[in-house]
């Protein structure tokens, strides 16, 4: 029989029933086969058939888990699975495109880390709202080349430059001429302005 798209690959499973200890506590419990829906499965706990609308959920995967915790016993939790055929459809490389994504389907826990690189970033499209207070450290900081100290003091005066982002990228002594004015020590602070068009 032919397909559209790519052959479905079937998995046939026989049932099976396995047994779980309660402890009147627990909500949580790991099976031996992943469940998609509740009626794949028949759950019987203390010889009563649980509501697979109500008793209990499963999500996918192996876990199974009761909306309130089984009461003590040994073995008091029966799970039998359903005999039944379950197709998988697995996409062939390269054919998932953003089309076939639903929005907001791809999260942070889906994408490893170091996986996103600034190749992948669009220019201009991270702005301060997406980064986190105190994020950005000094090591984070292109080295603008001028000596952390202090500077200005008796005999000198600072003459600083600042380019059109507001960063200091010179700062230097120069000797006064003139001992200066009014307080000791303070003398006049020369900014130099670059701006870029």
């Amino acid at each position: 029989m032919s397909f559209l798209g790519n052959t479905p690959t079937s998995q046939s499973f026989t049932s099976t029933t396995e047994r779980f200890n309660g402890d009147g506590s627990t909500t949580t419990f790991t099976m031996s086969r992943a469940v998609f829906t509740a009626g794949d499965i028949e759950v019987v706990v203390n010889n009563v058939q649980q509501d697979p609308f109500t008793a209990y959920t499963v999500n996918g995967t192996t876990t199974i888990t009761f909306t309130g915790a089984p009461s003590v016993g040994t073995g008091n939790i029966l799970v039998t699975y359903r005999s039944y055929i379950v197709s998988v459809v697995v996409p062939a490389q390269g054919t998932v495109t953003n089309s076939t994504l639903a929005a907001g389907s791809v999260t942070g826990d889906k994408i490893g880390l170091t996986a996103i690189t600034g190749n992948l970033i669009a220019a201009a499209t991270i702005t301060g709202d997406k980064i986190v207070a105190n994020t950005i450290g000094s090591s984070n900081l292109t080295t603008t080349g001028v000596t952390a100290g202090i500077y200005g003091g008796t005999g000198n005066t600072v003459n600083i430059t600042v380019d059109a982002q507001g960063r200091i990228t010179a700062a230097a002594n120069v000797v006064s001429s003139g001992g200066g004015t009014g307080v000791a020590g303070a003398k006049t602070i020369i900014l130099t302005n670059i701006f870029h068009g």
